[in-house]
């Protein structure tokens, strides 16, 4: 069974901050319905190409849809709110992993959008994303706004600055492209993590830093099947024990 891991396009739709939602508005055609859309690159789920971090990068429509066609894993680390996701922890996962493959990584925290919860989500370490541009993945997908630390986010980062976005400077400078604001992965992922059949297809904007996409997933043949409700039961301890640690402030 697949799984549909894309969020509806909406005036909800998931985004950072800065993004202005999607519009969708009626054409006056007297013969059939149509619409326009307005929409960022990067509100929804979308997949960002090098461009994105690199001016001179390929953009999206330089990748032929064999690249987001294949097998991968679907992985629920066990991270809450701003918590780091280590190289350590994500070395098990990545050893039965061949180069081409994608990787999901499912924290639950798609749970959260449209709150101001959903910005202070987990974050993947610098060195985290290294491991995973030295295994040559294809690509890797989150179920958050974004895979950089949130608190250094809001220091306001200068794009210039080499250091600055250094998870997606490791990620799309080895040519590891990123989906980002993916929705119900737990259904497919586990904490050893789960072999899986992808798909993520972006559209073709030309030149374009990223493109929204529908992705999708399903477990391999002979892949164990998740535990949901404990995946989904995880994600809420979490939340509560940092609630009960910031007094319900975020942070």
């Amino acid at each position: 069974m697949w799984h549909d891991l894309t969020h509806r396009i909406d005036a909800d739709t998931p985004r950072l901050p800065f993004l202005d939602a999607p519009r969708i508005t009626a054409l006056d055609e007297p013969l059939l319905e149509a619409s326009e859309l307005t929409i960022a690159t990067h509100a929804g789920t979308h997949v960002e190409a090098p461009r994105h971090r690199f001016p001179d990068g390929d953009g999206i429509d330089a990748y032929p849809p064999d690249r987001f066609l294949g097998g991968g894993v679907a992985w629920s680390p066990d991270a809450g709110a701003r918590d780091p996701i280590t190289a350590d922890a994500l070395a098990p996962v990545l050893d039965a992993r061949s180069p081409g493959d994608a990787l999901l990584v499912g924290t639950g925290w798609d749970t959260h959008a449209g709150t101001p919860r959903y910005e202070d989500h987990p974050y993947l370490t610098p060195a985290a994303a290294e491991q995973i541009a030295d295994a040559g993945l294809s690509w890797v997908g989150f179920d958050t706004p974004t895979p950089e630390n949130p608190a250094a986010l809001a220091d306001d980062p200068d794009p210039a600055d080499p250091a600055a976005f250094p998870v997606h400077t490791a990620l799309l400078g080895a040519d590891v492209l990123v989906a980002e604001n993916l929705r119900g992965v737990e259904r497919v992922a586990s904490p050893e993590g789960t072999s899986v059949d992808v798909a993520a297809l972006p559209l073709p904007i030309a030149d374009g830093d990223a493109a929204p996409a529908r992705v999708a997933a399903r477990r391999a043949r002979g892949a164990t099947e998740p535990d949901h409700e404990a995946n989904r039961r995880a994600t809420a301890e979490r939340a509560v024990e940092h609630d009960s640690e910031t007094g319900g402030r975020r942070g």
